[in-house]
């Protein structure tokens, strides 16, 4: 959110942060089959994911944050 905000002040506005959403993990996904792709819909999602998922799989990413955290994660076909 911080770059956001810093594009909101820049614009000569006071922005406040208000976070209105947490993620918190409901148990660690574990894989038992190859994935034919994966999607996420925030950068977030990455911290849940499954260590020993294939990171060859295509990654379908919403928004150039989260496809820039799914590259960073070592998946290649972003």
């Amino acid at each position: 959110m911080s770059r956001t905000m810093e594009r909101v002040a820049a614009l000569g506005w006071r922005p406040i942060a208000s976070p209105m959403l947490r993620v918190r993990a409901a148990g660690r996904a574990t894989s038992t089959a190859p994935a034919q792709a994966v999607l996420a819909t925030s950068g977030q999602a990455l911290d849940y994911l499954p260590p020993d998922l294939d990171r060859r799989s295509p990654f379908y990413a919403v928004g150039d944050a989260t496809a820039t955290r799914a590259r960073a994660a070592g998946f290649a076909a972003v």
